[in-house]
């Protein structure tokens, strides 16, 4: 079975170089052993970060303040080096051990997480003297975007246009929700066949064709 941790971050911009992670939420997903078109959701990670100086652009900043995110970071930020510490242990607890190297691995999954999530959190682990913490992650990522495309699309939709088109209700762009988001994006994939079950080990594959 793919099980996957779902992640999502909020941060200052889009510049990894110069920006800023705010908040982080991920979600530890399993395949349910007595109804393999459902999920367990099993232990779940947030945290807000506490910079001394804010470093972002307008635009972000704006929409982290009306989503209650900057608030948050005061009342129940922690520091960068703890938040993103605790982080990296509470991925190895969720991990499996890789065959092939013998270290603790996790799939993530994540609306564009390769593109964007990733580079951000590689930067903060090196930020706080962790620069392996990134090597948690398989190099395979699962993205639900490519189950909700449509033939009049030029671009991978969004995770509010993914959402709207699986009939998913959630209030978006805080990193918890979205993180979940994906869990149910990726959930109902299975429900309605855009994967199936290919061999006798129950292993969820993308549907050929789409």
């Amino acid at each position: 079975m793919i099980d996957f941790v779902s992640i999502d971050i909020e941060t200052t911009g889009l510049d990894r170089d110069n920006h800023q992670i705010l908040e982080i939420g991920a979600v530890s997903f399993r395949w349910d052993p007595n109804d393999l078109r459902k999920g367990i959701r099993d232990a779940y990670f947030h945290g807000y970060i506490k910079w001394e100086t804010i470093i972002g652009d307008p635009i972000a900043l704006c929409n982290n303040t009306k989503a209650g995110i900057m608030q948050a970071c005061l009342d129940h930020g922690q520091s960068p080096l703890i938040v993103m510490r605790e982080f990296h242990e509470w991925l190895l607890k969720q991990g499996k051990k890789s065959e092939r190297s013998g270290e603790i691995k996790v799939i993530a999954a994540g609306k564009n997480f390769e593109a964007f999530d990733l580079q951000f959190l590689k930067k903060g682990w090196e930020h706080v003297g962790m620069p392996r913490a990134a090597d948690v992650f398989r190099h395979r990522v699962l993205n639900p975007a490519g189950y909700y495309c449509r033939t009049d699309d030029v671009m991978p939709p969004s995770l509010d246009d993914c959402c709207k088109r699986a009939g998913v209700q959630r209030k978006l762009h805080t990193a918890l929700e979205d993180a979940e988001a994906v869990c149910d994006l990726l959930e109902i994939a299975v429900q309605v066949g855009l994967w199936v079950f290919v061999d006798s080990n129950l292993t969820l594959e993308p549907k050929e064709g789409r």
